[in-house]
């Protein structure tokens, strides 16, 4: 298996959960929702309702009629309401598969379903008990329409961080009315944010939306700068700024959603500032949140350059997300350097195999060199972490000295405990130039006992 990275989006699922829809009592609903939330990278199909009888969305089956996107940050608090109408093309009910991509950081705080006037929200539970219920509702002949939860063909393991829930029945001419909302915490990196919308296609064709409106609001506590939509698919009209706030919207017809919809942004560091907000309902207990916004250090002062040696695990276990993952981080890593720097990149599985003999410049032509030689290899075999070890200490460190491992460090070759192991590192490592170890663990598999022992080494886990 090669590292074709476009071709490898993939992800063993994660936590499972699923959720059961519930109509009002009383009220007669043949309709009910399973859930299956897994923790991942974006490859985004936001919002896609297909045809159970196809692999593909298809508007002459099932057309998205309307498209609804409310956004409001709240200091960096994302809350994304988006509600969808489909219409159905065909003469007899149908059933559908809705799949809607999540940004890594995201978690669903809200799903509802329509049927007719009455919304249905759902209701977490454990795949289990779903099961037993799912099972319940077939006994009584009903058409509940849950979800069939895990991998259950090649088409689905290729996509990770998705919700996906099968909807029936969709009536015949008819429309079906969807309601999902998520809250992501956005990260703010040396002053900057960025905010995104998967909306653009990667497993599936694109929709078009027959209309399309975007509501967004944002607040901050700190004075924004450099306020910008990337996305060009989706022009905002600004209606309100300020220093601390910006409101904006869209609203077109036969849209197509070619594009994920992107904003960044900065917070004003100039100066430093502290921003105290609480809250107190009567005499309950209240909260307070305190954030705050130092000025960034200059820039101009110089870098001693470095010299940094890259392992990366390649066995089998690196498959899918974590593979994914990894590269990554690799490659924001590697084109981080500066042209003063050094690097060189160890391949590891059983074997080590380096990328050059030495570490070299650090120039953008080494860089893309070093990528695509590792694009070139293929995963194979148990891990040895020892060998890699061994051979980053026996590199030549002409800069400030720096080992980056990256991998799950789940030993199967060498010595294998954890213990021994990382005592057989510090030994060694005291007899060498004592580079900086910074260990990334990657994948929910990891050994993260032996990263943080390797870490110990004036490193970072």
């Amino acid at each position: 298996m090669k590292f074709s990275l476009p071709a490898l989006k993939t992800s063993r699922p994660g936590g499972r959960l699923a959720a059961l829809a519930s109509g009002p009592t009383g009220v007669s609903v043949k309709l009910a929702v399973c859930v299956l939330a897994c923790t991942g990278l974006v490859f985004a199909d936001a919002g896609v309702l297909i045809p159970s009888t196809a692999k593909q969305p298809n508007p002459q089956v099932l057309s998205l009629d309307e498209m609804t996107i409310d956004v409001v940050i709240d200091n960096g608090h994302a809350k994304v309401n988006i509600r969808q109408i489909f219409g159905s093309h065909a003469g007899t009910p149908l059933e559908g598969n809705y799949i809607f991509a999540l940004p890594g950081r995201a978690m669903i705080s809200d799903f509802a379903i329509w049927d007719d006037v009455t919304r249905i929200p759902g209701v977490i539970l454990e795949r289990k008990r779903a099961e037993e219920i799912y099972n319940d509702i077939r006994m009584q002949a009903l058409d509940p329409g849950l979800l069939q939860i895990g991998e259950r063909d090649a088409d689905e393991a290729r996509r990770s961080s998705i919700f996906s829930a099968r909807v029936v029945p969709i009536p015949a001419y008819g429309t079906k009315r969807l309601e999902i909302e998520y809250q992501e915490r956005l990260p703010v990196e040396q002053g900057e944010a960025f905010f995104a919308i998967p909306l653009r296609p990667d497993v599936y064709r694109a929709q078009t939306a027959g209309r399309l409106t975007i509501h967004f609001q944002m607040t901050s506590a700190h004075p924004l700068r450099d306020f910008q939509i990337v996305s060009k698919a989706y022009p905002l009209q600004i209606a309100e700024r300020s220093a601390k706030s910006v409101k904006a919207s869209f609203d077109a017809r036969n849209v197509l959603l070619s594009e994920d919809l992107s904003i960044k942004y900065a917070l004003d560091a100039s100066k430093s500032a502290l921003e105290i907000e609480t809250y107190r309902d009567g005499n309950d207990p209240g909260f307070f949140e305190a954030s705050a916004l130092m000025a960034l250090p200059a820039t101009g002062a110089p870098v001693a350059p470095r010299t940094i040696v890259a392992l990366f695990d390649a066995s089998l276990s690196m498959q899918w997300e974590k593979l994914e993952r990894s590269f990554r981080a690799l490659e924001s890593l590697l084109r981080s350097l500066k042209p003063a720097d050094q690097f060189n990149l160890l391949v590891f599985n059983e074997k080590v195999l380096p990328f050059t003999a030495s570490p070299s410049e650090a120039s953008p032509e080494n860089i893309e060199k070093a990528l695509a030689f590792l694009k070139a290899q293929q995963l194979r075999g148990g891990t040895n972490v020892q060998a890699a070890l061994d051979a980053a200490l026996g590199q030549t460190f002409a800069n400030d000295p720096y080992i980056v491992a990256i991998g799950d460090f789940g030993a199967t070759r060498g010595i294998i405990q954890n213990g021994k192991l990382a005592e057989w590192y510090a030994a060694k490592w005291k007899t060498s130039k004592q580079p900086r170890t910074y260990v990334f663990a990657v994948g929910d598999d990891a050994n993260l006992p032996l990263g943080k022992m390797l870490a110990r080494n004036n490193g970072v886990f």
